[in-house]
């Protein structure tokens, strides 16, 4: 059974890695930890990787399971922020449609 602590941290985890993941598993790795974070930065850090780019793609494909993201410590590192591909789609699109000979004058 997950503490209380570990349980939020469980409910803000995104479906696909709590799919991908078990109470005992997150358990089991949050024991292992060594040193100890706090769950105060673990969730701070999870709220981010909610919204990065990696996690959002293709409706969480890259979501991994909560045990695996907590032993392989991803919650110190910082993730990319989301940004809206579609705008950057569009202007490589409209680059690549301008053909900058004819432009010159």
């Amino acid at each position: 059974m997950l503490s209380e602590s570990l349980g939020t941290l469980w409910s803000l985890c995104p479906a696909k890695g709590r799919e991908r993941s078990s109470k005992r598993k997150v358990a089991a790795a949050w024991k292992s930890l060594k040193p100890q974070p706090t769950i105060e930065a673990v969730s701070d850090s999870l709220r981010l990787w909610i919204d990065s780019d990696e996690w959002s793609r293709e409706d969480g494909r890259f979501v991994p399971a909560l045990d695996r993201w907590l032993r392989d410590r991803k919650f110190e590192i910082e993730p990319a922020p989301r940004t809206d591909h579609r705008s950057q789609k569009a202007d490589a699109e409209f680059t690549e449609d301008l053909d900058i000979e004819a432009l010159k004058l």
